[in-house]
């Protein structure tokens, strides 16, 4: 196992059934002093419990603490400064959908531009959710193409191509997807950061994910300008080889792809063959 993950035994403490889980390494070096709280859901260590596990910074158990119900949603704050900070990935989940939630990290990494269509009582700015969407990214990658809200009575001024950004509304429906991958990346980070409790250290989580990526994207693009021409078998075992990582699979190449074409250029991915 690499070692961003650091593999840790944990018993359930109502029926003692035992497992192995990989938890991201990140989640432990970012906490330097106290406690980390990680969620188990049902059918993680046993098919019917769930439980809380309390682990020191070094990963070592230090308790157990029996659940019976899921967390309980944060309380909206009146300033949007604290709405900002108590605007937990749950919450996000529940404002725009689980889907759809996929979509607009599919759309903020790699860079395709956002269209909401908003009612009258939706309360956060889109300099708000561009703040939310920039705190997942490398530094290098914030900014760039932003999400509009527009509201239902300004439908039909939406200035959008067929081809170009993501469009979606509040009802939770997806009116426009401007691109053919599956969100299996999304979905896999989204379920990585909700096995933590802690609200920042969710952060860290999608923050590392989302890093590492961008790393091996960065490592494709560094080979493509430096040849010609180059077969995917190729550059999937160059990538490897620099990294000092297991090969990709298809889906994750195909990623690499897009996000070249979208933050760069796609004269580079041309050279692929």
């Amino acid at each position: 196992m690499s070692e961003r993950y650091k593999k840790v035994n944990v018993t359930c403490p109502i029926c003692k059934k035992s497992n192995s889980l990989d938890i991201p390494s990140i989640v432990f070096s970012q906490k330097k002093i106290g406690t980390i709280k990680i969620q188990i859901p049902k059918g993680v260590v046993c098919p019917d419990h769930q439980f809380i596990i309390f682990f020191d910074s070094e990963g070592n158990v230090r308790g157990y603490e029996k659940i019976d119900i899921s967390m309980a949603m944060p309380k909206k704050k009146k300033d949007e400064t604290e709405i900002m900070e108590e605007l937990t990935l749950k919450k996000m989940i529940s404002i725009f959908g689980t889907y759809e939630f996929y979509s607009l990290i599919h759309a903020k990494i790699f860079n395709y531009p956002v269209f909401i269509v908003i009612g009258e009582d939706f309360k956060y700015s889109s300099n708000f959710l561009n703040k939310i969407g920039n705190s997942i990214l490398p530094e290098r990658y914030t900014g760039g193409r932003t999400l509009h809200l527009y509201k239902e009575s300004d439908y039909d001024s939406i200035e959008i191509t067929t081809k170009d950004g993501l469009l979606l509304d509040v009802n939770k429906q997806i009116l426009q997807i401007p691109w053919e991958q599956k969100l299996k990346f999304e979905e896999n980070i989204v379920n990585k950061a909700l096995e933590i409790i802690d609200d920042q250290e969710q952060l860290f989580v999608f923050q590392q994910i989302v890093s590492d990526f961008c790393k091996e994207a960065e490592c494709a693009l560094d080979i493509l300008e430096s040849r010609n021409d180059i077969s995917k078998k190729d550059l999937i075992k160059e990538i490897s080889k620099r990294l000092f990582k297991p090969k990709i699979n298809s889906y994750r190449f195909n990623l690499i792809v897009e996000f070249i074409n979208q933050r760069f250029s796609p004269k580079f991915t041309e050279k692929i063959r």
